[in-house]
């Protein structure tokens, strides 16, 4: 709120000055102290919880907590009811942060990026690209994280080392970062965890990854992808990379793939992915891609969407609906676009 005093304030003085500079210089020390208030209050914060980040329920909750203390402190009548509704408010606020299940297809353009929320676990699956020669996680995936008010990942899964799945790995683990996961090893001066089969759970909740390497075959870059797999309870999502359908048939025949909820495109919607025997497969209800708006490369393929059509799937794709969030609730997922404010809600 200080802020706003500010550039309000500000740019009505600036507009004063025109008129009686006299006047405006009169008022600018009280915009001045206000501003010194607001740097210096904001430091001591800071320097009281570094690395703090809060998701916009919990910042809401601070905000409706503190008048509730602020004002009990001037009605001194009213001190046990408001100690009860701001102990209610935090108890509200833990308990929905603790059962928080999500899953955020991030609009990075033309890559990847795929946030899991399970409560106070967070996960990133690929790490999108570059814009020129700045990591495009500065711009989007920070933020991202930040709007959540997650400060740190249990685990970065990178499908494979393409640049537009990789790019964002140094911003990613300067962030806080516990594990990285991937198909190989690459000198990118992180440890990375070789994956050939990993499980990792937490409550009602798993995620698993296969490396194609299993499969014995000599694979190109795109065909290394690993096989992702997030299950919430009785509610499954499949990311399968860049890999195509060759891929996609030997996981089927090696009996690794099974029904899933919500699968997402294979690489950014190409027609060599998302065969129909995935399609038949998986059986999914609802489809997600990441791609950029405009791409080279026509992704979402037209012969992808045909594919998706014939089964009837609907879909969501980042170059044109934005971030895409998946909030899992029980048995049903509720789907919403940030760009289109498209809704589904999806039941099992």
């Amino acid at each position: 709120w200080m802020s706003t005093i500010i550039l309000f304030g500000g740019t009505f003085l600036l507009l004063i000055s025109f008129v009686s500079l006299p006047v405006a210089q009169f008022f600018s020390p009280a915009l001045d102290y206000i501003a010194n208030v607001m740097v210096t209050v904001s430091n001591q914060l800071f320097l009281l919880m570094p690395g703090v980040y809060l998701d916009r329920l919990t910042i809401w909750s601070v905000i409706f907590s503190m008048i509730l203390i602020i004002l009990c402190y001037y009605y001194p009548t009213y001190r046990l009811t408001g100690t009860f509704l701001v102990i209610g408010i935090t108890c509200i606020t833990f308990v929905y942060l603790s059962n928080r299940q999500m899953i955020v297809a991030i609009d990075v353009g033309q890559g990847d990026a795929t946030l899991i929320v399970n409560g106070f676990d967070a996960f990133l699956v690929d790490s999108g690209g570059f814009v020129g020669d700045r990591s495009i996680a500065q711009s989007t995936i920070i933020p991202v994280l930040n709007y959540y008010g997650i400060d740190s990942l249990r685990a970065l899964v990178i499908t494979h080392h393409d640049l537009d799945h990789i790019g964002g790995l140094g911003a990613i683990f300067n962030r806080g970062l516990e594990a990285i996961y991937s198909p190989f090893q690459l000198n990118l001066n992180h440890h990375i965890r070789v994956v050939s089969s990993v499980n990792l759970l937490g409550p009602n909740f798993s995620l698993s990854m296969i490396s194609p390497q299993l499969l014995g075959d000599d694979l190109n870059s795109n065909n290394q992808s690993l096989l992702v797999t997030i299950s919430f309870e009785s509610v499954k999502f499949m990311i399968t990379g860049d890999m195509d359908h060759t891929v996609e048939l030997a996981f089927i025949r090696q009996e690794m793939i099974t029904d899933v909820d919500v699968l997402k495109l294979g690489h950014h919607g190409s027609r060599f992915s998302t065969s129909d025997e995935l399609l038949k497969q998986t059986s999914p209800i609802f489809i997600w891609n990441s791609a950029g708006s405009g791409n080279q490369f026509s992704h979402p393929h037209p012969d992808v969407i045909e594919r998706i059509g014939h089964y009837q799937i609907p879909y969501l794709s980042t170059h044109k609906d934005g971030a895409i969030q998946f909030l899992i609730n029980d048995r049903f997922i509720r789907i919403r676009s940030f760009l289109t404010n498209k809704t589904f809600l999806c039941s099992e």
